[in-house]
């Protein structure tokens, strides 16, 4: 046995797979944990970073707001402010350097929020604090008087930096987890209602410290920076109330709305009512700056609490992610060593001892009966294996039972195959033996039709004859046509046809059956038709026949209007619509339409007659060509039937091609006419009697070669099923044995219509084809293209 062919070698893999799988989805699971763990520990990180941001520019703008009021105070600045001024700046220098390595740790490899932009703009800011701080010490009218303005300036682009380092900051942190992107909003909220008081606190104490009296517009300005402050407050305290919002935010919140809402609020409310009133001798002193920076801190403090839940909240999910990763670990080692035990306890307990039976197998398998089989007395499958090996020797009835089947399948294959043939078969027989008589009937029947001086009882008879045979002719044309699309046998001839006769024939066929019903027939071009296009005529003109003449078949009074229309910017493609002012059809009736044998009124009292077959002939054909058919109908108003096909443009043929298309030279023919049935050959001789031409008869193939080896003739008419010799025999006896005519056109002329038989035809070598029962006009005019110099069909034929 080949090694890749063994159950244990398949086993084994099959465990190593599984185990392989279990240890694959514990390390997904396991790295899935630790990138949970390494990103909580990064948020956390990132919310000690954002809270150090925070804390920074909350120093920054204290500081400012105790630099601006030093730059604007005159005379010797106040010793508390310098020393206020000292400490906030020394806890702004220190804790500036641990915000920045906090976040060059965070993106050591690339500036990602900002921190080198960051340290210059603070080095300006130290060059600006030893320029103020030489400032203050002069008298006001000999301090820089743009130095106030830089100040701020500076220090606002510092914040600035810093404020856009936290939004980035809290962009990466507040992706995924909705606490943490709330808690995240509310900081950044916090912080901005914070930045607002800020810039009032600076602009009151500032304008304090002017002792101006306030103009309407400092007013109104003033107005509007308490608007900036309680908007984004009024939507943090809306985020805030939420159910998971930490008890420690909740409590900072009212802390605020106390300290600096309530108490700082109506200090400034005062002050700054006493500035619009004139009264411009209050100063803010130490309790002023007290109350103020209360209520400062305790909005500050508000965006540190939300940044402290989001780290809270972080490490708990690193706690969490943590234990996951134990737990994947632990199950990654669980699976390696489940799948070492099973492999064990599965190459003991069942792959060596099926290893053992099939050495047993085999050697009875080559006649060793008394070959020992182990492991009978286990009661487990391996158990049942072996003794299943007792009972080999039914293995050959099973074996020969399954022949049996094999040959029954065969021999059912087989007979559908031969009842395909012979369905086949049976076609092409009954449609010969139908159309040979037909022949006959409807030939003679059409001579004596064109005789004068019957009596017109005789006349109506010979019509109904007519009638009746040329309706039987087109029910087995309908059958076969139907068996023909079925089995994929219909070829397309694609020809120039001049597309307005082809119409006007077809409609001028069906008008006298409209004339006996006293109703309108017409035809309309609704677009401009090309005068040739490449189609199927005839099968065109099968279709159109059908749907036209089912048209004044279903319509009692009224019109049928044939509709005709070209459509050039779809490549060319012509749409016809037949349009009745019938009863119209219902929707259960059209559901049955295009179907083989349906017929709307299937009754034995039904008016219409029919097999049933033109309208799916009509689909199939349709369809063959690469177009569509169907139906817009209206019960009780009328219907239209409408087919579209490929119909390109043919192209202009050379006139000299037309001329001698058009030329034709009437010279006396030599018609040599084989066919076994007497009646047949009398027929065409009758058919053929108006015209200048010399027929000559056979009665089966040998009589033709002879003839053929004797005399020239001009065209060969040849039946296909004789005695003796057949035609297809005889046409390649004259190809190959008789010089005379070995290039004489050959046409069949056979009830043998199946396309295989055609086709059969041509590759005897015979040049074409005609149908019985025989159509006079394509008689003639098979005569005409194929005899050189042939006589033109002119006289009047049945």
């Amino acid at each position: 046995m080949k090694p890749f062919r063994s159950i244990r070698l398949r086993i084994q893999l099959i465990v190593g797979l599984l185990v392989a799988v279990l240890a694959a989805v514990s390390a997904i699971s396991a790295n899935q944990a630790f990138e949970r763990l390494q990103q909580a520990r990064r948020v956390v990180a990132i919310s000690e970073a954002s809270r150090a941001l925070f804390t920074e520019m909350n120093l920054l703008r204290l500081e400012r707001g105790t630099t601006a009021g030093l730059i604007a105070s005159p005379g010797d600045p106040d010793p508390k402010e310098v020393a206020y001024q000292a400490e906030l700046r020394s806890q702004s220098t220190s804790r500036m350097h641990s915000t920045l390595a906090a976040l060059r740790s965070l993106s050591p490899h690339a500036d990602a929020f900002g921190e080198a932009g960051i340290g210059r703009l603070f080095d300006k800011v130290q060059a600006l604090r030893a320029e103020s701080d030489a400032a203050i010490r002069q008298p006001l009218d000999r301090r820089p008087p743009d130095l106030h303005d830089r100040y701020l300036a500076g220090l606002t682009a510092l914040t600035d930096a810093m404020t856009d380092a936290t939004e980035r900051l809290g962009a990466e942190i507040g992706r995924d987890d909705p606490f943490i992107a709330r808690m995240t909003n509310i900081g950044r909220l916090a912080w901005t209602v914070r930045a607002a008081a800020g810039n009032d606190s600076l602009r009151w104490w500032t304008a304090a410290i002017v002792g101006r009296k306030l103009t309407h517009d400092q007013v109104d300005e003033f107005k509007a920076l308490k608007e900036r402050i309680d908007a984004p407050w009024a939507i943090l305290k809306d985020d805030a109330a939420h159910d998971e919002a930490p008890p420690a935010l909740l409590a900072a919140i009212a802390a605020s709305d106390r300290l600096y809402y309530q108490i700082d609020r109506r200090m400034r409310g005062e002050i700054l009512d006493a500035l619009a009133a004139g009264r411009t001798s209050i100063l803010p002193n130490e309790q002023s700056r007290q109350i103020n920076n209360a209520g400062l801190d305790s909005l500050m403090n508000v965006a540190n609490t939300a940044f402290g839940a989001v780290a809270e909240h972080a490490a708990a999910e690193a706690t969490d992610a943590e234990r996951d990763l134990s737990v994947a670990l632990v199950l990654m080692a669980v699976s390696v060593g489940l799948g070492v035990m099973v492999a064990v306890f599965a190459s003991a307990q069942v792959l060596k001892p099926i290893g053992r039976i099939t050495t047993a197998m085999r050697a009875v398998a080559e006649g060793d009966l008394d070959h020992p089989i182990p492991d009978m007395e286990r009661p487990d499958e391996v158990g049942d294996l072996a003794r299943a090996l007792g009972v080999f020797r039914t293995y050959a009835e099973a074996k020969r039972k399954l022949d049996e089947e094999l040959l029954a399948s065969r021999v059912a294959r087989e007979t559908a195959e031969a009842s395909a043939r012979a369905k086949a078969e049976f076609l092409a027989n009954m449609s010969h033996e139908i159309r040979t008589p037909l022949t006959a009937v409807i030939g003679f029947a059409g001579l004596v039709a064109k005789m004068g001086g019957l009596p017109a009882q005789a006349e109506a008879y010979t019509q109904r004859i007519l009638t009746g045979g040329q309706a039987l002719l087109a029910l087995v044309n309908d059958i076969l046509d139907v068996s023909r699309i079925e089995a994929g046998q219909v070829e397309l001839n694609l020809q120039p046809v001049a597309l307005e006769r082809l119409l006007a024939d077809a409609v001028e066929l069906v008008r006298p059956e409209a004339d006996k019903k006293d109703l309108t027939l017409s035809l309309q071009a609704l677009s401009s038709l090309p005068k040739e296009v490449v189609a199927d005529a005839a099968r065109t003109r099968q279709v159109l026949l059908n749907l036209v003449g089912n048209a004044v078949k279903f319509t009692n009074h009224g019109s049928v209007t044939v509709e005709a229309s070209y459509r050039v910017d779809l490549g060319g493609r012509l749409l016809v619509k037949v349009r009745d002012t019938g009863h119209g059809i219902s929707d259960a009736d059209r559901a049955r339409l295009f179907r083989r044998f349906s017929q709307i009124d299937a009754s034995n009292t039904r008016r219409h007659g029919g097999a049933g077959l033109g309208l799916a002939i009509s689909k199939g054909l349709i369809e063959l060509m690469g177009g569509e058919i169907g139906l817009d109908t209206v019960e009780g108003v009328g219907s239209t039937f409408w087919f579209d096909i490929p119909a390109p443009v043919a192209a202009a043929a050379e006139p000299a091609a037309q001329e001698a298309e058009a030329r034709v030279e009437p010279n006396p023919l030599r018609i040599l006419v084989v066919d076994d049935v007497a009646v047949n050959r009398e027929l065409v001789s009758a058919l053929l009697a108006p015209f200048d031409l010399e027929v000559c008869e056979a009665a089966n193939g040998v009589e033709a070669v002879e003839a053929a080896q004797r005399d020239v003739f001009d065209l060969i008419l040849m039946d296909l099923q004789m005695p003796v010799m057949d035609g297809l025999a005889a046409a390649r006896a004259i190809r190959r044995e008789a010089p005379l005519n070995a290039a004489t056109p050959i046409l069949a002329l056979s009830a043998n219509v199946m396309a295989a038989q055609v086709e059969a035809c041509r590759a005897a070598g015979m040049n074409d084809h005609i149908a019985k029962p025989i159509n006079p006009g394509e008689l003639l005019s098979k005569i005409d293209r194929w005899a050189p110099g042939g006589e033109p069909a002119t006289a009047e034929v049945a």
